[in-house]
């Protein structure tokens, strides 16, 4: 029984990845270049480090999406005021214009999904994948 839990929750977890993937595939994103978009649209500024963080993404790939939207100008960046060694990354206001139109569809299908389940069961669920995740890199790690 508990194998076969852990191989449903395999199959979901591939399943959700490969839904985010297509999203991105499906509007001209590589999976990156959505991290990026999303991560800054839902929060005013950001450093490389810290959606690497969230996201689990390699460091050269965020670092790739980051260049890629400053070199459209859909990002910038500024070091901070009291630490020179952190840059913040933020989007400009082409970049947020574009982000409501190509990433915000995607943000209103989660709240909508959110919506369905019901506070109570997204609360949960966010705490138990969050659990199931911080589990699963440690072990990955540990072998």
């Amino acid at each position: 029984m508990q194998e076969r839990l852990a191989e449903e929750l395999n199959i979901i977890s591939i399943s959700i990845s490969h839904a985010y993937h297509y999203w991105s595939k499906k509007h001209g994103f590589k999976d990156y270049e959505t991290i990026v978009f999303y991560e800054l649209l839902t929060h005013d500024q950001m450093t490389l480090t810290e959606i690497v963080k969230r996201s689990n993404f390699p460091k050269q790939s965020i670092s790739k999406g980051i260049h890629r939207l400053l070199e459209h100008g859909y990002l910038e960046q500024f070091v901070d005021k009291s630490d020179s060694r952190i840059k913040w990354c933020r989007l400009t206001s082409k970049g947020m214009a574009f982000a409501k139109e190509k990433v915000m569809p995607l943000v209103e299908i989660e709240d909508k999904i959110t919506q369905k389940m019901g506070k109570d069961k997204a609360v949960l669920l966010n705490q138990l994948i969050g659990e199931w995740n911080e589990i699963f890199w440690t072990e990955l790690k540990e072998r």
